[in-house]
């Protein structure tokens, strides 16, 4: 699992930030998984790592937006 937050600027580390969740960069051979991947890597600018590189970074929860807000702000006015 990874220990620290690969989005540029961001400093979350998984020992400081224990209310933080991290996720691994998508993986596989599945169409549906490559292109998953690929929206990933273009969201955070990533372009150049090598695979070693993409294999152990993961991106932290404090990027992704929850279902509740999601819910919430599509059924504000």
């Amino acid at each position: 699992m990874p220990s620290s937050c690969c989005a540029v600027g961001c400093q979350n580390r998984k020992n400081t930030q224990k209310d933080l969740n991290f996720y691994r960069i998508p993986a596989g051979k599945h169409p549906s998984k490559k292109s998953r991947r690929k929206l990933w890597l273009e969201a955070l600018r990533r372009e150049n790592w090598s695979e070693e590189e993409l294999q152990n970074a993961g991106l932290c929860s404090a990027h992704f937006r929850s279902v509740t807000q999601t819910v919430q702000t599509a059924e504000s006015p």
